[in-house]
């Protein structure tokens, strides 16, 4: 029996589309954590403390762990200087991340440029055993600078979107929508015409809300009277998809692609290096938000899913840890 830990991105975030991310990489990981000891310990909130790291059994026991996955969102940094980095660990409390392996990493973009620290520290978590997997090829060609062995496999989130999975995604417009904001990049002008869009295309309007900002926001756009918020918890949201006949549009990544898992059409706003990144590699259906114009006639297309993961290259990254 194998111990083996997954630092587990949904503990400690205010982003729901972390838990979806777990949910996904989970499924994912099955076959490897199937029989084995598993433990899940956080990343945005510090795993141990500088005094733990060194005393602690628990920490040395994670410092021993047969397989590390550090799993998924976009952690990756150029600047660990931060203080306010998804991956909350310095050069004085990272050893029990030692030999840690990327799983469906992204990169935050927080800086362009990198330093001697940030470069030191991930060399002191980062397995050079084994093969990295990011989610899109411009984290896999930063990992490479850094000097580490790395694939695109893409989104955990993506895996199960098989060809005969995407066939079954319908292709004309539903009646209703499923729609969601992000009230920490807002564009009120050109968020306000995708509601209104939203508004005179479909006959009932839902709200999605993924982060703690989005509710405020939300409340700030006019005209949103008539619309029904579903819950953030993504147990409702999974609910709510499986008994609302719904196409998704919005600015939440994760939001778009969950619907998708539940078979839904999903339009993604891209507002960001993420869904631009991963859309290279997988082939979503975005629409850049600078371009909200152009929604209506996206709206009323037939519109095929088409999600594209390399299957082979997955499968050889996977087959490492087995």
């Amino acid at each position: 029996m194998k111990n083996i830990i997954l630092f587990d991105t949904s503990v400690g975030t205010t982003n729901k589309g972390d838990d979806i991310i777990m949910e996904s990489a989970e499924l994912g990981l099955q076959n490897i954590t199937k029989g084995n000891f598993v433990v899940k310990i956080p990343t945005h909130i510090t795993p141990f403390s500088i005094l733990q790291t060194r005393t602690w059994w628990k920490a040395k026991w994670v410092e021993n762990a047969d397989l590390k996955f550090i799993c998924g969102t976009n952690l990756f940094a150029k600047n660990l200087m931060y203080p306010t980095n998804d991956l909350n660990v310095n050069l004085l409390n990272c050893k029990p991340l030692k030999n840690s392996v990327f799983l469906g990493i992204g990169n935050s973009m927080l800086d362009k440029k990198t330093n001697w620290y940030t470069q030191y520290v991930y060399k002191s978590i980062l397995s050079k055993e084994y093969i990295h997997g990011t989610r899109d090829d411009e984290t896999t060609e930063m990992l490479k600078e850094y000097g580490f062995n790395a694939v695109t496999t893409g989104c955990p989130t993506l895996w199960g979107l098989t060809p005969e999975f995407c066939h079954d995604i319908p292709k004309d417009k539903a009646d209703e929508v499923v729609f969601t904001l992000t009230g920490s990049q807002r564009d009120c002008t050109k968020d306000q015409d995708m509601v209104d869009t939203l508004k005179r295309n479909y006959k009932k309007r839902y709200f999605y809300v993924q982060t703690i900002w989005d509710m405020d926001y939300f409340n700030s756009l006019q005209g949103l009277e008539d619309v029904e918020i579903v819950s953030p918890n993504i147990d409702q949201y999974s609910e709510f998809l499986n008994t609302h006949d719904v196409d998704y549009i919005g600015t939440r990544l994760h939001g778009g692609v969950y619907s998708m898992q539940h078979k839904k059409r999903a339009i993604i706003i891209s507002i960001d290096n993420r869904a631009r990144n991963i859309n290279k590699v997988s082939n979503l259906n975005t629409l850049d938000r600078k371009n909200i114009d152009e929604l209506e006639t996206l709206i009323r297309s037939r519109i095929i899913t088409d999600i594209r993961v390399d299957y082979s290259t997955l499968d050889r990254w996977l087959s490492q840890f087995k």
